[in-house]
């Protein structure tokens, strides 16, 4: 089929759309080329002048990190030593004399806190799941179940009747289960009453008073400023210099001998316990 000549009015509509093209990719071209011209000619926008920072303010930040993480790495091995040795000996203090709580005392006598032992837990625990699911088979079969899978059979106590069973062996801290249909005590094998969380202890530390108001922390504070710890807690770190035999009390501001409890503060909560105290 040959094509058809275009009409005189067809030909005209056809150039008129052919010339706006043009003259619409010429406008669009001379417009990016404006664009590029004031990019180059104009400042970036939002730029930032970057400037290092003072070499002393990074030495001094870098020497900070590095100081701190070499203590805290001495503290932190030397705590977990403490934390290991009073557990191991708070226990065998809890078991010789039923004891729970122990004060917290430095050197010079001042009790700083105290520590508390938390009893550990003990509930029904599962040891022999075989004797266990054969006993729920022959007295509660209702609560046993038999679960084909390909190539095998596998049997299972319904998980929530194992989770009433457990609850009350642990409530009765014996391997025993009533059934509540016959009251029948049934005797459970495969299950134990084992500890399920050991024992702990909490240090407190004290929170001050009106007679003396520093806390049980801030006593520490200041008994390491002044020189009276290190020795005994963290001898790695014990500074080599000799402290004066003269302190001065943060608290109150009274000198004392170094090594020993300041007078002042003693003499002041003498008045306030003899104050408190209801006369007879």
């Amino acid at each position: 089929m040959s094509e058809q000549p275009l009409t005189e009015i067809e030909q005209h509509h056809l150039d008129t759309v052919t010339e706006r093209i043009g003259l619409n990719r010429l406008k669009v071209e001379q417009e990016a080329a404006e664009q590029d011209v004031t990019e180059e000619d104009q400042e970036p926008t939002g730029a930032t002048t970057r400037t290092a920072p003072d070499p002393a303010d990074v030495r001094e930040a870098v020497t900070r990190q590095a100081v701190l993480g070499a203590l805290l790495d001495e503290v932190k091995k030397a705590y977990q030593d403490a934390r290991r040795d009073t557990h191991d000996l708070l226990e065998k203090q809890h078991k010789a004399t039923g004891t729970t709580k122990t004060d917290a005392v430095l050197p010079s006598g001042i009790k700083v806190g105290s520590i508390t032992r938390q009893g550990g837990e003990r509930a029904a625990q599962v040891t022999d799941e075989d004797a266990l699911t054969a006993w729920v088979r022959d007295t509660f079969p209702t609560e046993h179940v038999v679960t084909i899978v390909p190539a095998r059979v596998e049997t299972s106590v319904r998980p929530a009747f194992l989770t009433k069973l457990l609850a009350e062996v642990t409530a009765t801290d014996a391997p025993q289960f009533v059934d509540p249909a016959s009251a029948v005590i049934h005797t459970v094998p495969g299950v134990e009453i084992r500890p399920s969380r050991a024992a702990a202890h909490r240090i407190t530390y004290g929170r001050g008073s009106k007679a003396n108001p520093a806390t049980g922390r801030e006593l520490v504070h200041q008994a390491w400023r002044e020189g009276l710890l290190a020795q005994h807690v963290l001898p790695v770190l014990a500074p080599s210099y000799q402290p004066a035999a003269i302190q001065t009390c943060s608290t109150c501001g009274t000198g004392y001998n170094h090594g020993q409890p300041c007078p002042g503060c003693e003499f002041t909560a003498r008045i306030k316990a003899a104050q408190d105290t209801p006369a007879a």
